[in-house]
């Protein structure tokens, strides 16, 4: 077997073994890493926003990185995650070509509940 044989193989196992893992809820694919990405692909304004709600205001942290790496926004490695990219991302089609975020709004809190919407969007985060 050819070295690039091996390596079509190896990732077709991954693949495989990822996809049995999320399936089992051992593995939350919106906590990946995106490849090419850093801080500088993140909307700070729509972060800072979002941060505000629970009266955290970024600006007065010392270490924004570390606040971003322990709430899922960016990896231990500090690239974006797919769901960090698609919350907060200035451009994240330019990463995840084929992401959407799809959504669903109920009358009250319950799934039995009245639906009353659904979609799908990609940019969630609106221009400030």
């Amino acid at each position: 077997m050819s070295h690039a044989t091996a390596n079509k193989v190896k990732a077709l196992i991954d693949q495989g073994e990822n996809q049995l893992f999320q399936h089992a809820g051992m593995f939350h694919y919106d906590l990946t890493g995106v490849e090419k990405t850093s801080l500088k692909n993140l909307n700070m304004a729509a972060i800072s926003s979002y941060f505000q709600r629970y009266d955290i205001d970024i600006d007065d942290e010392q270490d924004v990185t570390s606040l971003l790496i322990n709430t899922d926004v960016l990896t231990d490695k500090k690239n974006v995650t797919v769901a960090g990219l698609l919350l907060f991302g200035t451009h994240p089609q330019k990463f995840l070509k084929n992401s959407s975020i799809s959504y669903a709004h109920f009358a009250g809190t319950e799934l039995s509940d009245e639906l009353q919407e659904t979609g799908e969007e990609f940019q969630v985060i609106l221009p400030l």
